[in-house]
């Protein structure tokens, strides 16, 4: 009997792979010619032995091989149910999205309307002929200004909050964009990988580097 050991690279580690061979020629001529019962009997015996450990090599082989591919095809549908559920929430999130810009063209249209009347306000003070003005005019003037700049303040500050909740929303959905690219890359290198042990010998994409092996 003898053999040969050969390293191979898999999934980035080194394995060893023993490939093994063993002699029948002085077995099989022994079964056959040898005068004591014995040895013909202790050779048909290793004969026996040698295809029936062949035999339980190659069905553990199958196995272990079936094992890793069911594995990996209920780890390659678990990739897929969760990019399929990512996907549904991207598009709530994007129609959250259509909501917010709707809002966004509100409130700039009230920011737009509120200085609109705060700088009518102001330039009316310089139309002024103070001989002729009374006090109560100047004081109800004032009084407006502070209204009107109280209102153009509060919608800056909604403004301010409208786009503070923005920016989280697109920190948001930039995060699902990448956990659903995530989620592809894996349905992908799994899908080739389980193609790989069913004796496809097309590359797998590496998917920290991009390059196929």
């Amino acid at each position: 009997m003898g053999g040969s050991i050969k390293e191979v690279i898999q999934d980035n580690r080194i394995t060893q792979k023993l490939i093994a061979t063993v002699d029948l020629t002085l077995l099989s001529d022994a079964k056959r010619n040898s005068v004591d019962p014995e040895v013909k009997q202790e050779a048909s015996d290793a004969i026996n032995a040698v295809y029936q450990a062949q035999a339980d090599a190659d069905a553990l082989t199958e196995r272990i091989k079936s094992e890793t591919v069911a594995d990996l095809e209920s780890k390659h549908v678990e990739r897929l149910l969760e990019r399929s559920r990512l996907e549904d929430e991207l598009k709530t999130l994007n129609l959250k999205g259509y909501e917010f810009r709707n809002e966004q063209g509100k409130v700039n249209g009230r920011l737009q309307v509120a200085h609109n009347r705060l700088s009518e306000h102001q330039s009316a003070k310089q139309k002024w002929i103070p001989a002729l003005l009374l006090p109560a005019t100047k004081v109800a003037w004032e009084t407006k200004l502070v209204e009107l700049q109280s209102k153009v303040d509060e919608i800056l500050k909604d403004k301010a909050n409208l786009n503070l909740e923005i920016s989280e929303y697109n920190e948001e959905l930039s995060v699902l964009a990448n956990r659903i690219r995530t989620a592809t890359a894996d349905a992908l290198y799994l899908y080739n990988r389980i193609s790989r042990l069913k004796g496809s010998v097309e590359p797998i994409m590496d998917r920290a580097t991009g390059l196929a092996r």
